[in-house]
């Protein structure tokens, strides 16, 4: 199936992209909710730091639908992805540790924002969509931005609206 997908990738691929990324959004969904209840496990809830979402949802919704799902995944797909993944590329480094580079980044950047079990719980995303990166370069930046892009914002839609409405405890 993969194969089959990199053939739609390559023939068309800013669409094979967005297809490939919306793919990537369900495993990345399963691959936080994973993440979330193992870290929950390990640490001690007093190093959890607060809920990503709590400040969220204190905005209209229209607000909270613009920069939860459009304007702060666009934004972090070129902070956690794109820069660190290119720079990486630049200086030659395996393309797999760019995928570990940038998942540090990635994860480092939502642990400021919301503690350590947030930046864990990123950083096992931000595999993921490092990954859909580098495997998605080879058809050029463009496409690369897009497919993860388009993860990023499903991701983010399934979490806020989906998830949270099946598992109120992540809200």
């Amino acid at each position: 199936m993969f194969t089959r997908m990199m053939e739609i990738v390559s023939k068309r691929p800013i669409l094979g992209a967005i297809a490939l990324g919306a793919v990537t959004a369900c495993v990345t969904s399963v691959v936080a909710m994973l993440a979330i209840y193992v870290f929950q496990h390990i640490l001690p809830q007093r190093l959890w730091g607060q809920s990503a979402a709590a400040d969220v949802f204190n905005q209209p919704a229209v607000a909270v639908f613009f920069d939860a799902v459009i304007f702060f995944p666009l934004l972090e797909t070129i902070i956690g992805q794109v820069i660190p993944i290119e720079i990486a590329r630049r200086f030659g480094i395996n393309p797999w540790l760019c995928v570990f580079i940038s998942a540090a980044v990635f994860g480092g950047g939502h642990y400021l924002n919301g503690g350590p079990l947030h930046g864990l719980v990123t950083f096992s995303v931000g595999i993921v969509l490092a990954a859909l990166y580098v495997v998605l370069r080879r058809n050029g930046p463009a496409s690369s931005f897009v497919g993860v892009a388009t993860a990023h914002i499903l991701h983010n839609a399934l979490l806020l609206y989906v998830l949270t409405a099946l598992f109120p405890s992540l809200a």
